[in-house]
Protein backbone atom coordinates (compact mmCIF):
# COMPACT_ATOMS: atom_id res chain seq x y z
CA UNK A 1 0.00 0.00 0.00
CA UNK A 2 1.30 3.73 -1.05
CA UNK A 3 0.48 4.69 2.62
CA UNK A 4 2.30 7.79 2.59
CA UNK A 5 0.67 8.86 -0.63
CA UNK A 6 -2.43 7.88 0.46
CA UNK A 7 -1.94 9.00 4.71
CA UNK A 8 -0.44 12.07 3.77
CA UNK A 9 2.52 11.72 6.04
CA UNK A 10 6.13 11.63 5.47
CA UNK A 11 6.70 7.80 6.85
CA UNK A 12 4.87 4.76 5.59
CA UNK A 13 2.05 3.68 7.83
CA UNK A 14 0.59 0.68 8.75
CA UNK A 15 -1.86 -1.48 6.48
CA UNK A 16 -4.22 -1.38 8.79
CA UNK A 17 -5.08 0.41 12.10
CA UNK A 18 -3.01 2.86 10.42
CA UNK A 19 -4.38 6.15 13.00
CA UNK A 20 -2.34 6.57 15.99
CA UNK A 21 -3.85 8.03 18.92
CA UNK A 22 -1.60 7.09 21.82
CA UNK A 23 1.50 5.30 22.81
CA UNK A 24 1.53 4.61 26.92
CA UNK A 25 4.15 3.07 29.08
CA UNK A 26 2.62 0.41 32.23
CA UNK A 27 2.92 -2.58 33.75
CA UNK A 28 1.10 -5.81 34.15
CA UNK A 29 0.73 -6.77 37.26
CA UNK A 30 0.04 -10.63 37.32
CA UNK A 31 -2.71 -12.25 39.99
CA UNK A 32 -0.95 -14.10 42.81
CA UNK A 33 -3.45 -17.25 42.21
CA UNK A 34 -3.27 -18.00 38.27
CA UNK A 35 -3.53 -21.50 36.65
CA UNK A 36 -0.88 -23.57 36.64
CA UNK A 37 -0.20 -23.92 33.59
CA UNK A 38 -0.15 -19.99 33.46
CA UNK A 39 2.19 -20.13 36.56
CA UNK A 40 4.94 -21.76 34.32
CA UNK A 41 4.76 -19.47 32.01
CA UNK A 42 4.63 -15.90 33.84
CA UNK A 43 7.01 -16.29 37.10
CA UNK A 44 7.88 -12.70 37.83
CA UNK A 45 5.40 -10.89 39.45
CA UNK A 46 4.88 -7.57 37.47
CA UNK A 47 6.33 -7.10 33.60
CA UNK A 48 6.92 -3.70 31.55
CA UNK A 49 4.36 -2.89 29.17
CA UNK A 50 3.72 -0.55 26.22
CA UNK A 51 0.68 -0.04 24.58
CA UNK A 52 -1.05 1.92 21.39
CA UNK A 53 -4.39 3.32 20.73
CA UNK A 54 -5.46 2.88 17.24
CA UNK A 55 -8.49 2.98 14.35
CA UNK A 56 -9.05 0.00 12.52
CA UNK A 57 -9.02 2.14 8.94
CA UNK A 58 -6.24 1.48 6.80
CA UNK A 59 -6.75 4.56 5.65
CA UNK A 60 -6.38 7.57 8.36
CA UNK A 61 -9.08 10.04 8.84
CA UNK A 62 -8.78 13.02 9.27
CA UNK A 63 -12.80 14.20 10.07
CA UNK A 64 -14.27 14.24 13.43
CA UNK A 65 -17.00 11.62 12.16
CA UNK A 66 -15.95 7.97 12.91
CA UNK A 67 -16.72 4.18 13.36
CA UNK A 68 -15.45 3.74 16.60
CA UNK A 69 -13.42 0.56 15.65
CA UNK A 70 -11.10 0.58 17.76
CA UNK A 71 -7.37 -1.29 18.50
CA UNK A 72 -5.48 -1.25 22.18
CA UNK A 73 -2.28 -3.51 21.16
CA UNK A 74 -0.14 -4.36 24.30
CA UNK A 75 3.73 -5.18 24.26
CA UNK A 76 4.89 -7.33 27.14
CA UNK A 77 8.31 -7.12 28.11
CA UNK A 78 9.07 -10.54 29.81
CA UNK A 79 13.17 -10.06 29.09
CA UNK A 80 15.34 -8.54 26.44
CA UNK A 81 15.18 -11.29 24.70
CA UNK A 82 11.32 -12.14 25.07
CA UNK A 83 8.59 -10.35 24.05
CA UNK A 84 5.04 -10.90 23.80
CA UNK A 85 2.72 -9.02 21.33
CA UNK A 86 -1.06 -8.63 22.07
CA UNK A 87 -2.90 -6.67 19.44
CA UNK A 88 -7.24 -6.26 20.74
CA UNK A 89 -9.60 -4.99 19.13
CA UNK A 90 -12.97 -3.63 20.43
CA UNK A 91 -15.49 -6.06 18.35
CA UNK A 92 -15.29 -9.97 19.64
CA UNK A 93 -15.87 -11.56 16.75
CA UNK A 94 -14.70 -11.65 13.22
CA UNK A 95 -17.79 -10.58 10.74
CA UNK A 96 -16.68 -13.62 8.16
CA UNK A 97 -16.14 -16.77 8.24
CA UNK A 98 -13.79 -17.74 5.54
CA UNK A 99 -11.06 -15.00 6.37
CA UNK A 100 -9.91 -15.17 2.89
CA UNK A 101 -12.87 -13.73 1.55
CA UNK A 102 -11.97 -10.74 3.87
CA UNK A 103 -8.51 -10.85 2.84
CA UNK A 104 -9.66 -10.53 -1.00
CA UNK A 105 -11.79 -7.23 -0.11
CA UNK A 106 -9.19 -6.13 1.82
CA UNK A 107 -5.89 -6.15 -0.68
CA UNK A 108 -8.86 -4.74 -3.41
CA UNK A 109 -9.55 -1.77 -1.61
CA UNK A 110 -5.85 -1.01 -0.89
CA UNK A 111 -5.26 -1.27 -4.73
CA UNK A 112 -7.96 1.36 -5.11
CA UNK A 113 -6.88 3.76 -3.03
CA UNK A 114 -3.54 3.86 -5.11
CA UNK A 115 -4.79 3.77 -8.27
CA UNK A 116 -7.23 6.50 -7.54
CA UNK A 117 -3.36 8.39 -6.70
CA UNK A 118 -2.05 7.31 -9.72
CA UNK A 119 -4.85 6.14 -12.14
CA UNK A 120 -8.31 6.93 -12.33
CA UNK A 121 -9.26 4.33 -15.26
CA UNK A 122 -7.51 1.38 -13.12
CA UNK A 123 -9.03 2.96 -9.94
CA UNK A 124 -12.64 2.64 -11.83
CA UNK A 125 -11.48 -1.01 -12.76
CA UNK A 126 -10.76 -1.91 -9.28
CA UNK A 127 -14.00 -0.32 -7.54
CA UNK A 128 -16.38 -2.92 -10.07
CA UNK A 129 -14.19 -5.57 -8.79
CA UNK A 130 -14.39 -3.68 -5.28
CA UNK A 131 -18.05 -4.24 -5.59
CA UNK A 132 -18.53 -7.48 -6.71
CA UNK A 133 -16.75 -8.29 -3.82
CA UNK A 134 -18.35 -6.59 -1.14
CA UNK A 135 -21.58 -8.28 -2.32
CA UNK A 136 -19.96 -11.62 -1.70
CA UNK A 137 -19.43 -10.45 1.80
CA UNK A 138 -22.77 -9.10 2.60
CA UNK A 139 -24.16 -12.14 2.81
CA UNK A 140 -21.45 -13.07 5.89
CA UNK A 141 -22.80 -9.85 7.76
CA UNK A 142 -26.68 -11.10 8.35
CA UNK A 143 -26.18 -12.86 11.39
CA UNK A 144 -27.56 -12.75 14.80
CA UNK A 145 -23.95 -12.50 16.68
CA UNK A 146 -22.54 -9.82 13.98
CA UNK A 147 -25.57 -7.60 13.98
CA UNK A 148 -25.99 -7.72 17.96
CA UNK A 149 -22.41 -6.57 18.82
CA UNK A 150 -22.79 -4.08 15.71
CA UNK A 151 -25.95 -2.20 17.47
CA UNK A 152 -23.97 -2.39 20.53
CA UNK A 153 -20.91 -0.47 19.04
CA UNK A 154 -23.66 1.86 17.53
CA UNK A 155 -25.14 2.02 20.97
CA UNK A 156 -21.87 3.24 21.99
CA UNK A 157 -20.19 5.24 19.16
CA UNK A 158 -19.99 8.41 21.20
CA UNK A 159 -18.07 6.87 24.04
CA UNK A 160 -14.62 7.18 25.14
CA UNK A 161 -12.46 5.32 23.31
CA UNK A 162 -10.37 4.27 26.92
CA UNK A 163 -14.11 3.05 27.99
CA UNK A 164 -14.20 -0.48 25.77
CA UNK A 165 -13.48 -3.53 26.38
CA UNK A 166 -10.54 -5.27 24.16
CA UNK A 167 -10.38 -8.31 22.70
CA UNK A 168 -8.07 -11.10 20.90
CA UNK A 169 -8.59 -11.64 17.15
CA UNK A 170 -8.76 -14.83 16.96
CA UNK A 171 -7.31 -17.44 18.95
CA UNK A 172 -3.79 -18.12 20.69
CA UNK A 173 -1.79 -21.23 22.26
CA UNK A 174 -0.94 -20.60 25.39
CA UNK A 175 1.04 -23.46 26.81
CA UNK A 176 -0.60 -26.90 25.80
CA UNK A 177 -4.15 -24.62 25.83
CA UNK A 178 -6.02 -22.89 23.18
CA UNK A 179 -7.72 -19.38 24.78
CA UNK A 180 -9.00 -15.68 23.88
CA UNK A 181 -7.83 -12.91 25.53
CA UNK A 182 -9.74 -9.85 26.24
CA UNK A 183 -9.19 -6.87 28.89
CA UNK A 184 -11.73 -5.00 30.50
CA UNK A 185 -11.27 -1.53 31.97
CA UNK A 186 -11.82 -0.37 35.77
CA UNK A 187 -13.15 3.09 35.10
CA UNK A 188 -16.28 3.82 33.06
CA UNK A 189 -15.32 6.55 31.78
CA UNK A 190 -19.04 8.27 31.65
CA UNK A 191 -18.00 12.14 32.09
CA UNK A 192 -15.84 12.20 28.86
CA UNK A 193 -18.73 10.72 26.82
CA UNK A 194 -18.59 13.28 23.26
CA UNK A 195 -16.26 15.78 25.18
CA UNK A 196 -13.19 14.97 23.47
CA UNK A 197 -11.45 13.45 20.04
CA UNK A 198 -9.50 10.36 20.48
CA UNK A 199 -6.49 11.48 20.70
CA UNK A 200 -6.91 14.41 23.08
CA UNK A 201 -9.05 12.36 25.14
CA UNK A 202 -6.19 10.16 26.08
CA UNK A 203 -3.81 13.04 26.45
CA UNK A 204 -6.14 15.17 28.73
CA UNK A 205 -6.58 12.36 30.91
CA UNK A 206 -3.20 10.60 31.64
CA UNK A 207 -2.12 14.08 32.67
CA UNK A 208 -4.33 14.46 35.78
CA UNK A 209 -5.37 10.12 36.52
CA UNK A 210 -4.04 6.31 36.30
CA UNK A 211 -6.04 3.94 34.13
CA UNK A 212 -6.25 0.43 34.23
CA UNK A 213 -7.63 -2.71 32.64
CA UNK A 214 -8.10 -6.33 34.01
CA UNK A 215 -6.78 -9.11 31.73
CA UNK A 216 -8.74 -12.08 31.34
CA UNK A 217 -7.81 -15.35 29.88
CA UNK A 218 -10.78 -17.63 28.25
CA UNK A 219 -9.75 -21.57 27.63
CA UNK A 220 -11.02 -23.61 25.15
CA UNK A 221 -12.12 -27.26 26.61
CA UNK A 222 -14.70 -28.36 24.24
CA UNK A 223 -14.13 -27.68 20.26
CA UNK A 224 -17.54 -27.79 19.63
CA UNK A 225 -18.26 -25.15 21.72
CA UNK A 226 -15.34 -22.92 21.66
CA UNK A 227 -14.35 -23.76 17.96
CA UNK A 228 -10.53 -22.13 16.72
CA UNK A 229 -11.79 -21.23 12.89
CA UNK A 230 -15.24 -20.57 13.26
CA UNK A 231 -14.85 -16.78 15.20
CA UNK A 232 -18.23 -15.68 13.71
CA UNK A 233 -19.50 -16.32 17.43
CA UNK A 234 -18.40 -15.77 20.60
CA UNK A 235 -17.12 -18.84 22.57
CA UNK A 236 -20.14 -21.09 24.88
CA UNK A 237 -19.66 -22.34 28.06
CA UNK A 238 -16.05 -21.23 29.16
CA UNK A 239 -15.33 -19.42 32.04
CA UNK A 240 -12.85 -15.80 31.61
CA UNK A 241 -10.26 -15.97 34.45
CA UNK A 242 -8.42 -12.93 35.42
CA UNK A 243 -4.86 -13.45 35.44
CA UNK A 244 -3.50 -9.86 35.27
CA UNK A 245 -4.20 -5.96 35.81
CA UNK A 246 -2.62 -3.66 33.09
CA UNK A 247 -1.48 -0.12 35.38
CA UNK A 248 -0.98 2.87 32.87
CA UNK A 249 0.01 5.99 35.59
CA UNK A 250 -0.10 9.55 35.18
CA UNK A 251 1.72 10.21 32.21
CA UNK A 252 2.16 12.57 29.28
CA UNK A 253 1.61 10.33 25.96
CA UNK A 254 4.34 9.98 23.12
CA UNK A 255 5.18 11.80 20.13
CA UNK A 256 2.88 9.90 17.54
CA UNK A 257 4.20 12.30 15.25
CA UNK A 258 7.53 10.70 15.67
CA UNK A 259 8.04 7.97 12.83
CA UNK A 260 10.26 6.16 15.90
CA UNK A 261 6.86 4.74 16.83
CA UNK A 262 5.71 3.91 13.33
CA UNK A 263 8.54 1.12 12.98
CA UNK A 264 7.53 -0.20 16.01
CA UNK A 265 5.06 -3.22 15.53
CA UNK A 266 3.30 -5.61 17.99
CA UNK A 267 3.39 -8.86 15.59
CA UNK A 268 1.94 -11.61 17.09
CA UNK A 269 4.03 -14.29 15.07
CA UNK A 270 7.10 -12.52 16.35
CA UNK A 271 6.02 -13.74 20.16
CA UNK A 272 7.93 -16.64 22.12
CA UNK A 273 6.68 -20.24 20.89
CA UNK A 274 4.38 -21.03 24.30
CA UNK A 275 2.13 -18.02 22.95
CA UNK A 276 1.16 -17.97 19.47
CA UNK A 277 -1.93 -17.11 17.15
CA UNK A 278 -3.57 -20.56 15.84
CA UNK A 279 -6.17 -20.93 13.25
CA UNK A 280 -7.15 -20.47 9.78
CA UNK A 281 -7.40 -16.22 10.14
CA UNK A 282 -3.91 -16.26 12.00
CA UNK A 283 -2.15 -18.02 8.95
CA UNK A 284 -3.50 -15.37 6.52
CA UNK A 285 -2.77 -12.92 8.93
CA UNK A 286 0.84 -14.33 9.55
CA UNK A 287 2.16 -13.48 5.77
CA UNK A 288 0.05 -9.79 5.68
CA UNK A 289 2.05 -9.23 8.84
CA UNK A 290 5.38 -9.84 7.68
CA UNK A 291 5.07 -8.50 4.86
CA UNK A 292 3.43 -5.18 5.81
CA UNK A 293 5.85 -4.47 8.22
CA UNK A 294 9.40 -5.49 6.36
CA UNK A 295 7.85 -3.30 3.46
CA UNK A 296 6.54 -0.20 6.02
CA UNK A 297 10.19 -0.55 7.90
CA UNK A 298 12.57 -0.84 4.59
CA UNK A 299 10.21 2.37 3.04
CA UNK A 300 11.08 4.45 6.73
CA UNK A 301 14.88 3.04 6.56
CA UNK A 302 15.42 4.57 3.21
CA UNK A 303 13.41 7.71 3.85
CA UNK A 304 16.06 8.32 6.70
CA UNK A 305 18.97 7.59 4.87
CA UNK A 306 17.98 9.99 2.25
CA UNK A 307 17.32 12.78 4.57
CA UNK A 308 20.66 12.34 6.07
CA UNK A 309 22.95 12.24 3.03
Amino acid sequence: MNSKEINKTHFATRDAHSKTYAIIEGELIMNEELPDFAKNIFKEEKYSVLGRFSHANPKISYGKSIIPAYGFSIKINKSKNEIINLPLVNFPIFPVLEPSEFLVFFTLLNKYWVARIKNIFDAIFVFSQLIIQSIKLSKNLFNFEFIKHSLSIFKHRKDFILSFSYHSIGVYRLGNYLIKLKVIPHDLFSKFKNVHSPKKGIENYLKNKNISYNLFIQVSENIKQQPINNLTKEWKNAEWLKIGELKFPRQNTQNIHDEIWENINFNPFENPDYILPVGKIQQLRKETYKTSILTRNNINITNNETKNL
